[in-house]
């Protein structure tokens, strides 16, 4: 599984149940959890994670100021930084 989608899945079960044996980083929250109970908190990141697929305006400029670059440099940085923060979660295609 991808390391982004399970901290974004504890993060979002520690904030979503308040309860504090979650909110540690080593808490091995995926072994408190059942795979069903992993799955839906895994699906939870992803659509959080893909949300952010598009960054906004402020981070557009954000990274501008920082980099002199142009916005459609950022847009394909962004893009790509989040298609890796994804792609671990995807099966591997038998060759």
């Amino acid at each position: 599984m991808g390391a982004m989608i399970d901290r974004v899945a504890q993060a979002l079960l520690a904030f979503e149940t308040s309860a504090s044996e979650f909110k540690s980083e080593d808490c091995g929250w995926h072994s408190l959890l059942n795979e069903s109970g992993r799955n839906f908190w895994r699906a939870k990141a992803r659509a959080a994670i893909e949300a952010m697929r598009e960054p906004t305006d402020e981070q557009r400029n954000a990274y501008y100021e920082l980099s002199h670059r142009t916005e459609v440099m950022f847009d394909a940085h962004w893009e790509r930084a989040i298609d890796a923060a994804l792609v671990s979660e995807q099966p591997k295609a038998d060759v």
